[in-house]
């Protein structure tokens, strides 16, 4: 027997329906529930895991477990075979029998205040959501001309300027940043970030109040040029919980 993988991405209305065990399944006489913390070391996960049967794929749990930053939690019985990474950090380190997604659960219902800052070179998207509503955003355009490949005295010149575009627009996002995140400060729980990792280190250079957040960043995301429809999908995405799933082939 073999096991092949499946990832999807599932919603918090959408998880809390595949985890809709019935009361009789949860008490799986061979399932089991192990909760690791974020960035788990692999001495520490092992000592959790060792009790976990022959064709446990280890490995595989062990380097993805290792990276999370928001935790994972392991469903191993009869009728799950999976992992899962919440879209928020979960810092429970334990192991249980049956079914035990309580806890998961109640992180799931918890209605987090978080930031939002997705750019591009003139697009861009600054929010604060709790739980899954815009409270507060600000989304709007500047120009930024692209890059001139021909050499010469012009070419510097519309360098010099698209220089300055480039100044002048960041500038301008992070004044909406300290407009937007200024009264929530102390508040806000996470940060992402969403846009071309370059320009995300550009605007953190011009932008101080973002270092005050620096611990609170959980993650960078690759998002198309910004528009309404993009922060929508994005504070969806950002609700989401990776299911890893291992099927007996």
């Amino acid at each position: 027997m073999s096991l092949v993988t499946n990832t999807l991405y599932l919603s918090r209305s959408r998880i809390s329906e595949f985890l809709n065990t019935p009361d009789g399944e949860k008490v799986d006489a061979a399932g089991m529930t192990v909760y690791l913390p974020p960035l788990v070391s692999k001495k520490e996960a092992i000592d959790l895991l060792q009790t976990m049967p022959d064709q446990f794929p280890l490995i595989d749990v062990l380097e993805l477990a290792g990276h999370s930053r928001t935790g994972s939690i392991i469903l191993w019985g009869s009728r799950y075979h999976c992992m899962i990474l919440p879209p928020f950090p979960s810092d429970e380190k334990a192991i249980f029998p049956g079914y035990h997604t309580d806890s998961l659960l109640k992180l799931l219902a918890n209605e987090f205040l978080f930031g939002v800052v997705l750019v591009h070179l003139g697009s861009y998207a600054v929010a604060v959501c709790r739980g899954e509503a815009v409270i507060s955003s600000k989304l709007g355009t500047g120009v930024v001309h692209g890059r001139q490949r021909q050499g010469g005295s012009s070419s510097k010149r519309y360098l010099r300027r698209r220089e300055n575009q480039v100044t002048e627009f960041l500038e301008k996002v992070a004044a909406h940043i300290a407009e937007q995140f200024t009264p929530f400060e102390r508040e806000i729980d996470y940060l992402f970030y969403g846009g071309p990792h370059q320009t995300v280190l550009q605007l953190k250079k011009e932008c101080p109040l973002l270092h005050k957040f620096e611990d609170r960043i959980l993650r960078e995301l690759d998002v198309p040029e910004v528009r309404l429809p993009v922060l929508e999908a994005t504070i969806k995405r950002i609700w989401s919980s990776r299911i890893i799933e291992w099927c007996e082939v």
